[in-house]
């Protein structure tokens, strides 16, 4: 089973003012830069954790392993919603429960209506390392993620 967003959801796990006090920003000239690294983190936390923030939709197409199946993991989650004859058990993994044909597409929404606290300083930490090391150049540098971020979604969502 794969996805891919339908909508995007413009609202944020975090604040344009939450980032700029988090990083100490007093000007607007930055504002562009932390609302890419807001959804930089936000997008890291769906590919590692298969966890939405915000209420997005998703676009989920069956394929042919999961023909005849009654039961499967959503690849994103929470789920708050679902088209179709499907039944789902929301949770981290959500799992789907119907009769599975290849090729079928569902229409899934899936984030939090409020985002944890500890997720949305997940953003925060995320956030503030990518802005405070934007200029470096060295490829260690640039892949490692802080151990604090990981260790505040560790416990959301799943990974694959």
């Amino acid at each position: 089973m794969r996805y891919e967003i339908a909508q995007v959801n413009q609202d944020t796990a975090v604040t344009l003012q939450q980032a700029k006090k988090h990083c100490r920003i007093v000007t607007d000239d930055e504002d562009d830069n932390l609302r890419l690294y807001i959804r930089t983190a936000e997008n890291y936390i769906l590919r590692r954790r298969n966890l939405a923030l915000k209420p997005t939709t998703f676009k989920v197409y069956i394929e042919k392993e999961d023909e005849g199946k009654t039961e499967l993991v959503l690849p994103v989650c929470p789920v708050i919603s679902i088209d179709g004859a499907y039944t789902f058990a929301s949770g981290q993994p959500s799992k789907l429960q119907g009769s599975f044909t290849a090729g079928d597409v569902l229409t899934v929404v899936a984030g939090f209506d409020e985002v944890p606290s500890d997720l949305q300083a997940a953003v925060l930490l995320y956030t503030s390392e990518r802005y405070e090391n934007r200029e470096l150049n060295s490829v260690v540098s640039l892949n490692e993620v802080p151990k604090a971020f990981s260790d505040l979604i560790y416990h959301w969502g799943f990974s694959n």
